[in-house]
């Protein structure tokens, strides 16, 4: 049996996580923090010209497996059973 669980902004926080990836790039221009975002694409929350590294950061390796929990344990352990 195969189930899907959708993941970021429901178990994982995506906003977060990327907010958090961003700031440890170095990149010159300011992390957009997750209550301001205006876009459903967060690449779409900046420049043109920084688009494409906004990017590079969701599709590097392990960004989506290191994305912060949002739920409480128990909820997240019901998972795991």
């Amino acid at each position: 049996m195969l189930i899907l669980i959708d993941q970021d902004g429901v178990l994982a926080d995506f906003d977060r996580g990327f907010y958090n990836a961003w700031q440890a790039s170095g990149h010159a221009y300011p992390a957009v923090e997750p209550q301001h975002r205006r876009n459903f694409y967060v690449k779409d929350d900046y420049p043109k010209d920084v688009q494409a590294d906004a990017v590079d950061i969701i599709t590097a390796k392990g960004f989506f497996r290191d994305l912060p929990a949002m739920v409480i344990p128990p909820e997240k352990d019901c998972i795991y059973k």
